[in-house]
């Protein structure tokens, strides 16, 4: 599996010279969403286990939280240590908002209503929040704890792992795509919705 991601991502390289730069910013910010996404979709049907309501609203505010932080934080240092900076000054920061803001919507809205899912809210503000607390006071990443879970984990995200995780992102978007297009509406931001 790991030799045929190689070949394909060489022979994307060479076909694609202008791809390869692209690709390097891109490929990791998909492949974290994917696992994002994941995440949260397990977590979701982990938490219609529970019995009563009050459990599972708490369970999914703790848990929406909690895969929030680590996220924003990991896209935040993502983007600060490997993006250049833009002409523009914050450039490369307003697109890691735009990105978490698309992905946060995507993973925490409810499938039917495309509406953010009630108890999912806080969970959107925090890690919102979080993004650019981190990206306007960068200080709070740059210290060994975060900086190891980063070493630890973009290696993953730029691997064949990731390159699955790619591809579920892909996917995600084309389905959500396709969806929208069935039911004839054009296409709300999460914060439309609410």
């Amino acid at each position: 599996m790991a030799n045929l991601f190689a070949r394909t991502k060489e022979w994307l390289w060479q076909m694609f010279p202008g791809f390869h730069s692209a690709a390097s910013y891109v490929w990791p910010l998909l492949a974290l969403s994917g696992c994002f996404w994941m995440a949260s979709w397990v977590l979701r049907h982990v938490s219609s286990a529970f019995k009563k309501a009050a459990v599972r609203r708490i369970f999914v505010v703790l848990y929406t939280v909690v895969l929030a932080v680590p996220f924003c934080s990991l896209i935040a240092l993502f983007m600060i240590l490997h993006v250049p900076r833009g002409w523009v000054l914050l450039t490369r920061e307003a697109w890691g908002v735009v990105f978490v803001y698309i992905v946060m919507g995507a993973a925490y809205a409810d499938p039917a209503t495309r509406k953010l899912r009630e108890f999912c809210r806080p969970a959107y503000i925090v890690g919102m929040a979080a993004y650019l607390s981190f990206v306007f006071f960068p200080w709070l990443l740059i210290n060994p704890a975060t900086l190891s879970f980063h070493d630890s984990v973009m290696p993953v995200a730029q691997g064949w792992i990731g390159g699955l995780f790619f591809v579920l992102s892909l996917l995600q978007v084309f389905v959500e795509i396709v969806q929208r297009i069935k039911q004839g509406r054009a296409p709300r931001s999460p914060a439309a919705s609410r």
